[in-house]
């Protein structure tokens, strides 16, 4: 849902600008300048089509116009439930994956902690969240997660769900998102809203539960589950011999149900379903 949502709005930036292209490309010289102000000047600014002026150029792409319209305008407080993110001026730089922008809004004091009304992230979670995108790539993502955080913002910001960054990038297995916040120091141990700390949540991937080695164990979501298991239940051989290796005694807690790992195992059929962690049940 997500992710379609930030599509429409891309697209639906994208085709309002379209016509402002030859802007973009040539925004350096002073005639193209005064064009881009007298096209941008003339709008209504309609927030639930993107249409003000300084939404518009940033989601053209053009420094200098959104330079000159900030100048003149200043970077109003836009929000909106029709579609909160983009209409943010702030969170439309970061969504649309231009650093400079990003950078040059920052600079006029726009607030780094704002949320959007329908999922409730801050700029840095928008950073965060994006993959695959329509129309950067991911290292431009990475970059402004990394001008964000030293700016200062929040690194632990949780969004409706109750997940940071730190949480979605582990579940999504996207080891430079999860290094480049764990050495900026994000929390290992904050739950989303079931309870759940990103190490629960993670892949499989080793390099990333490398990097979550240093979280608690022993925590418990609601269901009074530890993260171990999440490696029953996913079929994660990797994160099972790790929490193994880190306490054994994770074997004796049962859940709320009162099951133990090797019960739960048994229950979802893990000798069929998954030998390599059933093997190392039988083993213990």
């Amino acid at each position: 849902m997500n992710k379609r949502l930030i599509l429409l709005g891309f697209l639906l930036i994208q085709c309002s600008i379209i016509s402002f292209s030859q802007i973009k490309n040539d925004a350096g010289s002073a005639n193209k300048i005064d064009e881009c102000a007298k096209v941008f000047t003339g709008l209504e600014c309609d927030v639930s089509l993107f249409s003000c002026p300084l939404n518009y150029a940033i989601a053209s792409g053009s420094y200098p116009c959104v330079k000159q319209i900030a100048d003149r305008e200043g970077v109003p407080y836009i929000q909106t439930k029709t579609y909160p993110p983009a209409a943010i001026p702030i969170i439309n730089a970061v969504l649309s994956g231009r650093l400079e922008i990003v950078n040059l809004l920052y600079g006029y004091n726009s607030d780094l902690e704002i949320k959007d009304v329908v999922f409730e992230k801050t700029p840095l979670r928008w950073a965060s969240t994006m993959i695959q995108p329509p129309y950067t790539t991911d290292s431009a993502y990475l970059q402004i997660m990394d001008f964000l955080i030293k700016k200062g913002a929040d690194i632990d910001a949780i969004d409706k769900w109750g997940e940071t960054a730190l949480i979605e990038n582990a579940r999504l297995g996207r080891y430079e998102y999860v290094k480049l916040l764990i050495d900026n120091g994000a929390n290992l141990n904050i739950t989303n809203g079931k309870g759940a700390t990103a190490l629960m949540t993670s892949t499989d991937n080793q390099k990333i539960l490398t990097l979550l080695a240093r979280a608690n164990v022993m925590i418990r979501d609601q269901n009074g589950r530890t993260a171990i298991f999440y490696a029953i239940e996913r079929c994660q051989p990797n994160k099972f011999k790790m929490l193994l290796a880190r306490n054994r005694d994770l074997l004796k807690m049962p859940d709320r149900d009162g099951y133990l790992p090797s019960e739960f195992a048994n229950k979802l059929g893990l000798q069929n379903n998954c030998p390599e962690i059933a093997v190392q049940l039988n083993a213990k």
